[in-house]
């Protein structure tokens, strides 16, 4: 099992996140369990955002998703 290099803990709980992108996964002892996640896969009707400004330009599904 990975250590956090700044503070030391055993990492067996890991959240991800990026924009419009979010997950959750345990270590139950044996495997990764994903707890949750959300995406524009997942969800259409996230915001999205220009990666230069950070503005709202749209929703997911105006951009296929």
């Amino acid at each position: 099992m990975k250590k956090c290099n700044n503070c030391g803990i055993e990492l067996t709980h890991l959240v991800f996140t990026h924009p419009n992108m979010y997950e959750e996964w345990e270590f139950n002892g044996e495997k990764w369990e994903c707890l949750g996640y959300t995406s524009l896969i997942a969800n259409s009707e996230l915001d999205v955002k220009c990666f230069e400004c950070d503005a709202i330009v749209g929703k997911g599904k105006d951009f296929g998703f």
